[in-house]
């Protein structure tokens, strides 16, 4: 696997990255009775695959979830992108966002906290300092 750094900061990500919205979201995706998502995280992680992307959204939080059990023991071993909801673009918004997919994740840190959509509710300059 190749890895570089991501951006300008000190985390060296695998070039390639496990999109976890499948993971959680059987509405979207349609049920699958063969679905394993701890196989499938553990297959990515066998092949070198270190970033992991989800988001609060993607099955209403349930992706996160399971993501999170998947990574279970691997946490020092893994980055975690998660992705706020455009609704939740507030300094409050996204605090209590960020908190509640710190719980479903099960971890005490998201890696890569990014907006899902580009938003227009709040002033930009309010949100970045909550992001940051």
């Amino acid at each position: 696997m190749l890895y570089r750094p991501l951006g300008t900061s000190s985390l060296n990500v695998s070039v390639i990255s496990f999109g976890a919205w499948q993971l959680g979201d059987p509405e979207f995706w349609g049920a699958d009775e063969h679905a394993d998502p701890e196989g499938a995280v553990g297959a990515a992680l066998d092949a070198g695959i270190n970033l992991f992307d989800t988001a609060e959204m993607y099955g209403d939080g349930r992706s996160e979830e399971v993501l999170g059990k998947a990574l279970q023991g691997h946490r020092d071993e893994v980055y975690i992108a998660s992705k706020v909801s455009t609704q939740h673009c507030t300094p409050e918004g996204i605090r209590a966002a960020c908190e509640a997919s710190l719980q479903r994740l099960g971890t005490d840190r998201i890696d890569l906290y990014q907006v899902h959509w580009p938003f227009t509710e709040a002033p930009y300059e309010e949100v970045f300092p909550a992001l940051e």
